[in-house]
């Protein structure tokens, strides 16, 4: 008994096509995809990218948006649209017209300070740069292997109030013998004891003042099967490299205020910071020497 033939169908309407060997966002539309690899629809947001825009190539290589897998090379998928400039021998990254955009949020900073002084704060700020690299949430949740710290509307990278809190409390813990059953200590900090009370001074995010700078940073893990409970540590292992974005060569603005206009909270909390940035540093892998700071004057 003879099969008859298969009736054709008609031909699915050709999708629309991205040009050939081109780098696109995924899982968005080509049109899409067009508006943001355009220099005048350029998205400035390095948190949306990180997140949401990582690129991804089509490798069946015929033009189709049906196919598409993520690019081999980790280092490009963490340095998305940053573009590179060298600056004697060391490589920076940059994302290109974030300078008004900085500056702006400054701005906006300033007026929230002076909001907090007309209210009755007494309010401090200071300008600090990392003396080397300095990475805030390298361990957060996110689609790649790292993260990085950004503000969610502006995708400049801060250093959250709550750490720089933290980071206060843990020097005067560890370094002044205070606690608190020590009153200077109970009024910044606030205390859990009878007498519970929140801490007196604010710390607010710290942001840079300029566009910032990043530097593409790597971590060689050589026994990542081990690690796995897959292998017995050896040397014919193969290394994993895994890229990371870091913050150099960038200046942060930090305030602090304090409550009912107390100089004396404030003074402390603001000493008590600085040296705990210049002696422990602030974010992921102090230990090599990442996140601390050399503070400038106070106004």
């Amino acid at each position: 008994m003879k099969r008859g033939r298969k009736r054709k169908g008609k031909k699915k309407e050709q999708r629309r096509e991205y040009p050939r060997g081109w780098m696109t966002p995924f899982p968005l539309p080509w049109d899409t995809a067009r508006l943001l690899q355009s220099k005048q629809n350029q998205c400035l947001n390095l948190s949306l990218w990180l997140d949401y825009y990582i690129a991804w190539r089509d490798w069946n290589d015929k033009g189709s948006d049906t196919a598409l897998e993520p690019m081999p090379s980790a280092k490009h998928r963490k340095a998305p649209m940053l573009s590179s400039s060298k600056r004697g021998d060391i490589e920076y990254l940059e994302l290109s017209g974030l300078d008004d955009l900085a500056t702006a949020y400054v701005q906006r900073q300033v007026e929230v300070f002076s909001d907090y002084r007309q209210r009755g704060y007494a309010l401090k700020t200071f300008q600090a740069r990392p003396k080397w690299r300095m990475v805030v949430g390298l361990g957060g949740a996110s689609v790649l292997e790292t993260d990085i710290t950004l503000h969610h509307l502006y995708g400049l990278p801060i250093i959250p109030g709550s750490a720089l809190k933290g980071l206060a409390r843990s020097y005067t813990l560890l370094n002044e013998g205070r606690d608190e059953d020590d009153p200077l200590f109970a009024d910044v900090f606030g205390t859990v004891k009878e007498s519970k009370r929140a801490g007196g001074v604010v710390f607010f995010d710290a942001f840079p003042v300029a566009s910032p700078r990043f530097q593409l940073d790597v971590m060689n893990p050589h026994y990542g099967e081990y690690y796995r409970g897959q292998s017995p540590p050896a040397d014919y292992l193969s290394p994993t490299p895994v890229y990371f974005l870091t913050v150099a060569r960038t200046t942060f603005l930090f305030a602090l205020a304090a409550r009912d206009g107390r100089q004396e909270w404030l003074r402390a909390a603001v000493g008590w910071l600085q040296k705990g940035m210049e002696t422990m540093g602030v974010g992921a892998k102090t230990t090599a020497g990442y996140g601390y700071f050399a503070p400038k004057e106070v106004r």
